[in-house]
């Protein structure tokens, strides 16, 4: 277990990096919405940190890598699974990235569970189809079922969150 997750924090040092990048553009558009509409910054705030986070997505899982690097598509489920720590990692770390995903967007549209949940399917397949198409990754359907499960974790916890706090 400790081997696990030695290896999703260390894959975790990549996408922090992209932070800074992530952070300036969401300060951007911030600034941009913000003189557009004024009276609207809570949810500017919120918008700001989800571009925020689409970015550093979009980063790691395209722009990190080499176009042409990688091609393959894998269809089995749950095939990347594997029998190895490193494999099981990478199964987590693709549910943990689309937490934040369901989390946010729950936050900007609050009471539409379906919605967010089929966003979030919808966000994994356009990122899997455009690994397929540039080669920056393989496409696997355990990707989407897992990207999706993580996205239902954050449309959950923001669900919980809001019980906690009305009781």
């Amino acid at each position: 277990m400790k081997e696990l997750f030695s290896y999703i924090v260390l894959d975790m040092l990549e996408p922090i990096s992209y932070l800074p990048i992530g952070i300036c553009i969401g300060l951007l558009l911030y600034m941009l919405l913000s003189f557009l509409f004024k009276n609207h910054k809570k949810q500017l705030r919120l918008i700001s940190i989800f571009l925020c986070y689409l970015v550093v997505v979009i980063i790691q899982t395209l722009l990190s890598r080499e176009s042409g690097s990688r091609d393959g598509i894998d269809l089995a489920l749950f095939s990347t699974w594997g029998d190895t720590m490193r494999s099981h990692a990478y199964v987590i770390e693709n549910i943990i990235m689309l937490i934040p995903y369901g989390f946010l967007l729950s936050l900007l549209i609050s009471n539409h569970f379906i919605l967010v949940g089929c966003s979030g399917l919808l966000f994994s397949c356009c990122l899997e189809i455009t690994q397929l198409i540039t080669q920056r990754g393989y496409f696997q359907i355990d990707d989407i079922l897992m990207n999706t499960l993580g996205c239902m974790i954050g449309i959950l916890i923001v669900q919980c969150m809001k019980k906690v706090s009305h009781v």
